[in-house]
């Protein structure tokens, strides 16, 4: 991740690159909360982002009602949108130069972080349940009854098992 994280505490996001504070703003506005470049009176270099966020190397994604958006850490604007077909309703996961995500009409999504666009989407079940990144596929439930995995390189399903034992 290059020496960069973000820490959440007291409804705050911090950004920390190599040990330096390089952003932060509040976390209280929710998914569908204000736009980064648009943050209203009052907020100068402490900008209120909605939830929904991944990290990369000199940006910050963040979900706002149905979009992905890439908000420049040093030019602490917006440089980049997505259209997607729901609100983002998972945490983004990295790898490499992508970040997965799923939304909430049901679609995964990988999105490449160098060009600032969608390398794929799959259509899934809906869950709100987390993913894993593991080898070359990213692994989720689907609904309340499968565990899929989907290859990273392009989305197809790898592999799709019963859960006959999930508990609700």
């Amino acid at each position: 991740n290059n020496g960069t994280v973000s820490v959440l505490a007291n409804r705050r996001l911090y950004v920390v690159r190599e040990g330096k504070s390089v952003f932060q703003g509040p976390m209280d506005q929710g998914p569908a909360g204000p736009d980064p470049a648009n943050p209203g009176p009052g907020s100068g270099p402490e900008t209120a982002l909605p939830a929904g966020l991944a990290i990369g190397p000199s940006q910050l994604l963040y979900s706002r009602e149905n979009e992905i958006a890439g908000f420049d850490l040093e030019r602490k604007e917006v440089t980049w949108r997505i259209p997607t077909e729901g609100p983002v309703c998972t945490e983004m996961v990295a790898a490499g130069n992508l970040v997965y995500c799923k939304d909430m009409g049901r679609w995964l999504y990988a999105v490449d972080l160098e060009k600032k666009c969608v390398r794929w989407k799959t259509q899934v079940a809906f869950d709100l349940n987390p993913h894993v990144i593991a080898g070359d596929a990213i692994y989720l439930t689907q609904g309340q009854e499968y565990l899929s995995a989907f290859r990273l390189q392009d989305g197809s399903l790898a592999w799709k098992e019963f859960l006959p034992f999930f508990v609700s």
